[in-house]
């Protein structure tokens, strides 16, 4: 069986944009370690990454919604649907 959720951070990996990348580690954190564990991960990636690129007013937006992927995520992981293809795609799409 394949783990669609640990092909799509490698494909991430390979494009510019250092959200795409931070979303996916979110989304395996929230797979693999469970819904809080991926919220907080996706949260602290968000403000990591703009300690970097700069803080604003849309900072804590910004993490809410990456811990929201890692969160949802670890729901999905859950239910058992990670391991079907049609979620994963589904997710991957709304996710990006």
């Amino acid at each position: 069986m394949t783990n669609w959720w640990v092909i799509s951070t490698f494909r991430a990996a390979g494009s510019a944009s250092i959200c795409a990348i931070a979303v996916r580690i979110a989304w395996n954190a929230g797979a693999a370690l469970g819904r809080r564990d991926g919220f907080m991960v996706g949260a602290l990636a968000a403000l990591a990454s703009n300690l970097f690129f700069g803080q604003g007013e849309w900072t804590p937006w910004q993490m809410y919604a990456w811990g929201l992927m890692g969160y949802v995520a670890g729901m999905l992981a859950d239910h058992g649907l990670l391991t079907r293809r049609w979620a994963t795609l589904a997710f991957g799409f709304v996710a990006s």
